[in-house]
C-alpha cells in the first residue's frame, strides 16, 4: 500500500471517461486490493483501461473478473 495509490488508479479509470458504479478496497499488511466495478463502451475502451491502470507505479497486475 502507498499513499495515493487509489487515486492514481481511479485518475487511469477517468482519463477513458468510464463510469464508476461500485469501488471496494482491502488492504492487507503492504498489499492493496482495488475491486471497481464500471460500465465500458466494449473490449477496446476495457484494453485501454487495463493498460493505463497497468502504468500505475506499483501495481502489479490488474485482473477481469
Amino acid at each position: 500500500d502507498r499513499s495515493r495509490l487509489l487515486l492514481d488508479v481511479l485518475d487511469k479509470i477517468n482519463e477513458e471517461k468510464i463510469n464508476i458504479v461500485k469501488l471496494n478496497t482491502v488492504v492487507d499488511g503492504n498489499n492493496a486490493r482495488i475491486y471497481v466495478t464500471v460500465n465500458i463502451s466494449g473490449k477496446e475502451q476495457l484494453d485501454r483501461t487495463v493498460a493505463r491502470i497497468e502504468t500505475v507505479k506499483d501495481v502489479t497486475g490488474v485482473i477481469r473478473n
